[in-house]
């Protein structure tokens, strides 16, 4: 994202926390796009080894073409489904698509978004008394609010009393919608209450003064040290207090798990905060993302163990090792990830070669035709809509594969050039031939 833009971005979000700071928060140099045309051998490596996707419309339920993918999956428990760009239709097509072949076909049994932990819990546990809508709304940021993810969140909704439902959850530590912050000071004062009513009430006024004033740089540059000791104290004080809570709630099991949890992600929100107000963006993104990751970690192990989990996010916050990427260079949640669980991840990278999309602020911009000489343009020469390249098992022995195991172009937004060993970032590329933004729904 250019720069004004990315801090345009960065400035609704903290204003209005219904839009994601996903990806796009680099200062770094953009890197020269590629001009050669690539070696022939490259091409006929893609050409040869590309799968073309028939559809990724969410409805097509015929999944032949994805049948290879129970060969690629075997054995990989959490499946990373990345996005160059939040305001693309097309990625949210597609990937519903696959989301729709993994809990179907693969036994994967949650969906995790880029989104609070708390807030996709409670729209979860209360799904099916929620128009599809509300159920969308009240659990993810609005840059997903769109005419195709409702369709998801549709699907969540059949599968409920089924043999085997589709479980919602998040794992950002950033608050996400308007019924979140409406209703987690009282959250966190009901659940202390089971324990100690006077400080439950303390809990309650820190709570409702963050949330009705975290959106000022101000506020948090003048509380940022204060506010973060406190909500330490309530994670310990929760800790120290599990059993009894536990009991408190035994008819849902994890919701105290759920509320400590939100409750510990309050620290890296607020060095996020903090970074972001004091214009220390690569600090702000290290931040978030290992509180992600930690989420995601508590998710896997503590939450649904045994269970198959998928996640959503952009491609900054999944990849192997962003902090070796050249234009970004943040400590991400993908290489905490992939350092834990290796090979047990699939990283799939979705990218887009032409068309428009739309930043985080729904602001429409025009992505050009990418260079020959670079990922995009390589999956490109395939000439299909929809092209899906796996490299999990690709060596440099194997002809035509030099382009991965060096820093090559590829781009971010669709627009911004990065450079990064791809090989060392996904296990799969995803490319969308032709974008162009999503219809929200407000």
């Amino acid at each position: 994202m250019p720069r004004g833009l990315v801090k345009l971005a960065l400035l609704i979000c903290l204003l209005l926390p219904l839009i994601s700071c996903g990806g796009g928060t680099s200062s770094a140099q953009p890197v020269p796009p590629g001009q050669a045309e690539p070696p022939t051998d490259w091409i006929a490596f893609v050409k040869s080894q590309a799968q073309p996707l028939q559809s990724i419309d969410p409805d097509n339920t015929n999944f032949s073409d994805l049948a290879f993918l129970r060969t690629v999956l075997q054995g990989r428990n959490i499946v990373e489904l990345g996005e160059s760009g939040h305001g693309v239709a097309q990625f949210s097509q597609a990937k519903i698509r696959l989301i729709k072949y993994l809990h179907e076909q693969l036994g994967y049994d949650a969906i995790a978004f880029e989104s609070s932990i708390l807030s996709t819990y409670l729209a979860n546990a209360q799904a099916n008394q929620l128009t599809p809508t509300a159920f969308m709304q009240d659990s993810i940021f609005a840059v997903w609010s769109t005419t195709d993810v409702v369709k998801l969140f549709s699907y969540i909704q059949s599968t409920e009393n089924t043999a085997h439902p589709l479980i919602l959850a998040g794992f950002d530590v950033q608050l996400t919608t308007p019924y979140e912050i409406q209703v987690r000071p009282g959250i966190f004062q009901q659940v202390v209450a089971q324990v100690d009513p006077a400080y439950a009430q303390q809990v309650y006024v820190l709570d409702q003064a963050f949330v009705q004033n975290f959106n000022q740089s101000s506020y948090i540059l003048a509380n940022y040290s204060d506010l973060k000791t406190q909500y330490q104290a309530l994670t310990a004080f929760l800790d120290a207090n599990m059993t009894q809570i536990e009991q408190a709630y035994s008819s849902a099991p994890i919701f105290p798990l759920i509320v400590r949890q939100a409750a510990w992600g309050m620290s890296a929100f607020l060095d996020e905060l903090n970074d972001n107000a004091s214009n220390d963006q690569s600090a702000s993104c290290n931040a978030r993302d290992a509180g992600m990751a930690t989420n995601l970690e508590m998710l896997v192990e503590n939450l649904y163990p045994g269970m198959k989990v998928m996640a959503w996010a952009h491609n900054e916050h999944i990849a192997h090792d962003a902090l070796s990427v050249i234009g970004w260079g943040c400590e991400n949640m993908g290489s905490y990830i992939f350092q834990k669980y290796g090979t047990t991840v699939y990283t799939l990278g979705l990218v887009m070669y032409q068309g428009s999309a739309d930043y985080n602020n729904r602001t429409t911009y025009t992505i050009p035709p990418a260079p020959d000489d670079s990922a995009e343009g390589l999956l490109h020469s395939v000439g299909d809509a929809y092209v899906l390249l796996d490299i999990s098992n690709v060596t440099p022995s194997i002809s035509g594969t030099e382009w991965l195991f060096q820093d090559y172009l590829i781009r971010d937004w669709g627009v911004d050039n990065l450079s990064m060993v791809l090989k060392n970032e996904y296990d799969g590329l995803l490319q969308i031939e032709t974008v162009n933004p999503p219809t929200y729904i407000n």
